[in-house]
């Protein structure tokens, strides 16, 4: 069996990045997660979970698009 992940049709927004991210309660993981992306050899998944308006869709965009940017997939 050949076993491939389906891609959706997301649209990712053009300025959710992390150099934009303005979420001061959640800085530290936004830097976390641009680690973990920069150096992907350790985790083999993230969860992000957290209030409403805290950031998460956009740190969850600015990872796919540093991946994008880095040849790699997210």
């Amino acid at each position: 069996m050949n076993a491939s992940q389906m891609a959706l049709g997301v649209k990712l927004r053009d300025d959710a990045r992390f150099d934009n991210f303005h979420g001061s309660r959640n800085q530290e993981v936004a830097h976390r997660l641009e680690q973990v992306v920069t150096n992907p050899g350790g985790l083999p998944a993230v969860v992000i979970c957290g209030d409403s308006d805290t950031g998460k869709s956009h740190l969850l965009q600015a990872v796919c698009h540093r991946a994008d940017q880095l040849g790699q997939s997210a």
